[in-house]
């Protein structure tokens, strides 16, 4: 499965499309490392929560925001607390199938192959279909009520380089560089 994500937020955000800004928003970030980074150089207060507490942290104040997930994860979700929505396009969201070793290794070739051509079936007809369902989604969000923040393309090629400079150096020495750049190309 992939998603396209952004921010969804309670309240408005100062100047959302300068990371310099502090925006004086606590921010919900899964707990990892990559989205707690994120979430401070776009000016925001990361606060790592899981998933699950976010409505409940929303409703009480404890966060004012949430990052981590798509449009179609927020209207699902937070449609009824949230009012801003901003495609940042910041992060993919990648679900995996797993299968223990022991049982791969047990399998004749045939029978891995079958499952490596569905495997990539299934992942060519997700990044197909994840423009369409993201733009779907936004627009459920927008017929909720929810305002819609969209950047243009250069603020979004401001946003990713920003994360490149400051988020990837940090995220590349916890991984390895050899890790890290087979992960993104060497960029």
């Amino acid at each position: 499965m992939l998603t396209i994500q952004g921010i969804a937020l309670v309240k408005e955000p100062a100047s959302p499309e300068d990371p310099n800004v502090p925006k004086n928003i606590k921010i919900r970030v899964p707990p990892m490392k990559a989205y707690e980074l994120e979430a401070d150089v776009l000016g925001y207060q990361a606060t790592p929560l899981a998933f699950a507490d976010t409505f409940t942290a929303l409703q009480t104040g404890i966060v004012e925001g949430a990052i981590g997930a798509g449009a179609e994860g927020y209207f699902s979700n937070f449609k009824d607390i949230i009012k801003y929505y901003l495609p940042l396009n910041d992060h993919f969201e990648m679900w995996y199938l797993y299968m223990n070793l022991e049982v791969w290794n047990s399998l004749s070739a045939e029978e891995q192959e079958v499952i490596q051509t569905a495997a990539k079936a299934l992942e060519d007809k997700r990044f197909a279909e994840a423009e369409a369902e993201t733009a779907e989604y936004e627009a459920k969000l927008e017929e909720a009520g929810i305002t819609i923040i969209r950047f243009t393309d250069e603020q979004l090629a401001n946003f990713a380089k920003i994360s490149r400079e400051k988020v990837w150096p940090q995220i590349k020495a916890d991984f390895g560089e050899e890790l890290f750049d087979e992960v993104t190309g060497g960029k």
